[in-house]
């Protein structure tokens, strides 16, 4: 589909006639041209706004309607937004679309995010002494091609079967760099949220930081089911573990005898909460006080040896232990907001207008008939 309508937007006389005419308007700050207006099927978005209507300086434009037969779709201070590019960026949305966001959302999602780079690109265009140097160009290639499979002349390859131009790359670099940049620029000067803040948030969210009570485990297991035609040898056996656990450490023992996963490790479980084991061996350890040895038990063919090497009282982590945490979600919080409205503040500043998600759909759907 994307192909089909590539190549009909190629190979249109009108999209190249677009081109230069969005050039030509782009240097008038979009003031209509004094030529008669394109001749174009009834109902059909003209680009340019009438003569007698005023272009406005903030984006409250938002129905209004431009020129898709021309191949522009929004416009965004001297800089057009091209069908032919919005379309790349769109059906590759397309593709991640999540099943609850219609076509129009996300229409407006990647409309948006379109406008909002060439707001940035537009701001730090403004900054004085602005500059991607070639060499951080030169830098970033470098890296790509040391990361991709088989070196240089594999990237080259690559480039050459999807048709794109080194200078594609530096274009893609340099963009992605001074939009780095626009957003440092606007966050300069902004402080972290106050230790006050911080200690409110943890005071605000103190259940989240509440700690179950846990027990620190060990466990010897014995699969009895093994001995179930000479239960005389099971019997024995039990009742060495019993002998060995008043002589040796539990975890010698577990070594020994038992048939645990985690019978290597001494049979340690690690800290555990109720939950984490099954329910009559969890009913077992949370009976039990910090360095006794119980057993044994049983659970269906299995019996069971525990130890209980520590206790963690129920309670709530301590502040310090969190505060590094609130406070990087705090300030991440703050620099979110702080950009989008040092964004919305931008955008309406900036003469932006833009075609409806209704034509864009309406159009796509009649040229893929």
């Amino acid at each position: 589909m994307l192909h089909c309508m590539a190549q009909k937007l190629i190979s249109s006389p009108l999209l190249m006639a677009a081109i230069t005419l969005g050039l030509q308007g782009c240097l008038a700050r979009y003031h209509p041209p004094v030529v008669p207006a394109p001749e174009v099927a009834p109902n059909t978005p003209l680009l340019w706004p009438q003569n007698d209507l005023p272009v406005a300086e903030v984006e409250d434009q938002g129905d209004e309607r431009l020129g898709i037969n021309l191949g522009i779709i929004a416009v965004v201070e001297d800089q057009p937004i091209t069908l032919k590019e919005f379309d790349g960026a769109f059906f590759t949305a397309l593709k991640r679309k999540p099943w609850n966001v219609t076509e129009k959302e996300l229409y407006n999602q990647v409309l948006d995010n379109m406008i909002e780079h060439k707001v940035l690109l537009k701001f730090i265009q403004g900054v004085e002494g602005f500059e991607v140097a070639e060499e951080v160009i030169d830098k970033k290639i470098e890296d790509i091609v040391k990361g991709h499979p088989g070196g240089w002349e594999a990237y080259r390859r690559m480039l050459e079967k999807e048709m794109i131009s080194l200078q594609d790359i530096r274009d893609q670099i340099r963009e992605r760099e001074s939009l780095n940049a626009a957003r440092a620029e606007l966050m300069r000067g902004m402080g972290g949220p106050s230790p006050r803040a911080v200690r409110d948030e943890y005071q605000r969210r103190i259940a989240e930081f509440s700690q179950p009570e846990e027990r620190d485990l060990g466990m010897i297991t014995i699969f009895m089911d093994v001995y179930k035609n000479d239960k005389a040898k099971g019997r024995e056996l039990v009742k060495k573990v019993q002998d060995r656990l008043k002589k040796h450490s539990f975890a010698d023992v577990a070594r020994t005898f038992s048939d645990g996963a985690k019978a290597k490790d001494g049979g340690r479980q690690g800290w555990v909460k109720e939950g984490d084991l099954a329910e009559p061996i969890t009913k077992v350890a949370f009976a039990m006080e910090g360095g006794q040895t119980s057993g044994p038990h049983r659970m269906g063919d299995l019996l069971f040896f525990l130890h209980c090497y520590e206790i963690k009282e129920a309670g709530s982590l301590p502040f310090e232990t969190v505060q590094e945490k609130l406070y990087q979600e705090l300030f991440g919080r703050m620099r979110h907001e702080n950009m989008e409205s040092s964004l919305k503040s931008l955008k309406a500043k900036s003469f932006i207008r833009r075609l409806s998600p209704e034509d864009y759909l309406r159009y796509r759907q009649e040229i893929n008939r």
